[in-house]
């Protein structure tokens, strides 16, 4: 069963319990979730304090979603995805696409707003009790992005909802334009398993749809890496860039670079969770070994 769920954002981040019940029960049956936050996501007045709360409340979003889904078959949660409508225009509900659901989960304040909209066609409805919302269309499309343009990269085969978390978090630090560097097979050569990587033009796709789901007013600049600048050496338009503790060394070679072309350096944030995350417990080389041992 595909299960959309639209839900108030809770206050400062922070997961209530009834929140955590709600999540709970809708995901129980449910084989592909879609989860929109309504609400305004916090201005950003502390850079990386901000980027490190946001950090926390998704991997524990996440996290809630894929344990209490009972179907495994895709645990992973490519088939998962968490979205926010700050990140939209306010008329989002009348435009998006949303036919495929077959149940929403939502509050009263949300279903006295959805008459005409495209929300109105998904056959069941059931009301979450316990959580006051705010209805849709509410707040201005402006999530306060710091930086025009962010940078970030990986392989990001079988995209899952470690990958998902990073490429939210550059989302929502930009203003203008994220760009994504998907690291090309040349690289790959050595990767456990690599007969079911995915191809270069299906992980590409994925990172792409993804944002163009997540954030439309964005513009993703999605392209083949085959080193380890690519555009980030000596792009002066990019401002900062969104790594993980694995490829932190990679930031710091880039900006020698850019300090070699005599540009200013890029603002890095680190994540701590895309692979062999402790919360989510994903890891894409996890991923290929069971697809490998149960096809």
């Amino acid at each position: 069963m595909r299960s959309l769920i639209i839900a108030p954002l809770p206050d400062n981040l922070n997961l209530n319990s009834s929140l955590t019940t709600a999540l709970q029960k809708s995901v129980e049956k449910a084989t592909d979730v879609g989860l929109i936050f309504t609400g305004e996501l916090p201005r950003q007045s502390e850079r990386h304090g901000s980027f490190t709360r946001f950090q926390a409340f998704l991997i524990e979003i996440y996290s809630t979603l894929i344990a209490n889904r009972k179907d495994k078959s895709n645990w992973w949660a490519g088939n998962i995805d968490v979205w926010f409508e700050s990140f939209w225009q306010s008329d989002w509900m009348y435009k998006a696409r949303l036919t495929d659901w077959d149940i929403m989960y939502t509050t009263s304040d949300v279903l006295s707003t959805i008459s005409g909209s495209k929300l109105q066609d998904i056959p069941i409805k059931q009301t979450i009790e316990g959580l006051e919302g705010v209805k849709i269309g509410k707040h201005k499309p402006d999530n306060g992005g710091i930086y025009d343009t962010i940078a970030l990269g990986g392989t990001f085969d079988h995209l899952h909802a470690g990958h998902k978390v990073l490429l939210t978090l550059a989302a929502y630090i930009s203003r203008k334009k994220v760009v994504i560097g998907v690291t090309g097979p040349d690289l790959l050569t050595r990767k456990n398993d690599a007969d079911v990587l995915e191809s270069i033009e299906t992980r590409k796709a994925a990172v792409d749809g993804f944002l163009k789901r997540l954030r439309p007013d964005v513009e993703a600049y999605v392209f083949t890496l085959n080193d380890v600048y690519g555009p980030t050496g000596d792009d002066e338009d990019i401002d900062a860039i969104v790594v993980s503790r694995e490829t932190l060394s990679g930031s710091d070679a880039i900006n020698k670079k850019r300090k070699e072309n005599k540009i200013k350096e890029l603002d890095v944030f680190m994540i701590e969770l895309v692979d062999h995350t402790a919360e989510l417990k994903l890891s894409s080389t996890d991923i290929r070994k069971y697809i490998k041992n149960t096809v």
